[in-house]
């Protein structure tokens, strides 16, 4: 049976949210400009939730003004490879030990305290630096960023993120991890680039659980208007807010990063064969937006 994470949840109330952003930590660090000017220009364009996720420095919203948004604590473990711990209640961090099992670790320490973990641009500095033999072996995350602000910055002409690949790797293992889009804030230039619109309340464990669940979509302009399975037929649908012509090239994409197929108008459908394991959409525009959503997944695939 295929699952469609959104079905139905559409006219739920949606947060649009970023996890990954760094400040407060001081000129000349990644986190330069101050928390509450950084937080004001979220909140000035139609933010909802955000994590302050600095490296290895775990912030408490108690420590700063919140401007009346959903702020949900974090930090970014950072080691050979970076993990961002959303709702972590306490830092695992030992400079020490930068094993791939210290970063486990982190994951699972996260997820046992009700938190949720993302395994942060898998691409970054090269493509597969975050490696195959590697993702074979770790866990406790529960998803994966597939666009990253400050590393995809020509996602609109290559079609792709090489970020997409390592989730493609994870889930034809049939493992289930979800895609998050993320600003990886460091500098204006990266803010309101990329994002989650997270079907939930706004209160961080209903945030949370929606992550979970994977009741959620990666955009970077364009907005979800309908995605439906009925039968064996999946139905997508954006449109632009920005005003572009509502011109798209819908990618069907499944095991393997297989693209099953390629739609070119305003909406698409796929018919559902049964043996794909899983189907995810990717969305692009002229004017460059792209929209990615989670798997449609078959339960029988995904058996863990």
């Amino acid at each position: 049976m295929f699952v469609n994470t959104l079905q139905d949840k559409l006219d739920r109330p949606c947060q649009r949210s970023n996890f990954h952003i760094h400040a407060g930590t001081g000129p000349g660090t990644c986190g330069a400009y101050a928390i509450d000017d950084v937080i004001g220009n979220y909140k000035a364009v139609g933010y909802t939730c955000l994590c302050l996720s600095n490296h290895n420095l775990l912030t408490s919203p108690d420590t700063f003004d919140n401007q009346g948004l959903n702020m949900i604590p974090g930090y970014e473990y950072t080691s050979d490879k970076h993990l961002v711990c959303l709702g972590a209640k306490t830092m695992v961090f030992d400079p020490k030990d930068t094993s791939d099992e210290a970063l486990q670790k982190a994951a699972e320490t996260c997820a046992a305290e009700g938190g949720f973990a993302i395994l942060c641009h898998p691409h970054w500095p090269e493509e597969w630096h975050t490696s195959r033999e590697f993702l074979d072996k770790t866990a406790g995350y529960g998803a994966i960023e597939v666009f990253n602000a400050a590393t995809d910055r020509d996602v609109g002409a290559r079609g792709r993120t090489a970020c997409m690949n390592a989730q493609d790797y994870v889930l034809s293992q049939g493992r289930l991890v979800w895609g998050v889009g993320s600003d990886d804030f460091h500098r204006w230039w990266h803010l309101a680039a990329g994002w989650n619109m997270v079907y939930a309340d706004n209160t961080p464990e209903a945030i949370i659980d929606a992550l979970k669940k994977g009741e959620f979509y990666v955009s970077s302009g364009l907005r979800l208007k309908d995605l439906s399975l009925v039968g064996d037929r999946l139905h997508a649908e954006v449109c632009n807010p920005s005003g572009y012509v509502d011109e798209y090239r819908y990618r069907f994409v499944g095991k393997h990063g297989r693209v099953l197929k390629t739609v070119e108008n305003a909406t698409a459908d796929y018919l559902l064969c049964g043996d794909e394991g899983y189907v995810r959409v990717e969305v692009y525009c002229p004017g460059g937006n792209v929209l990615l959503t989670q798997p449609v997944y078959d339960t029988e695939f995904f058996k863990e």
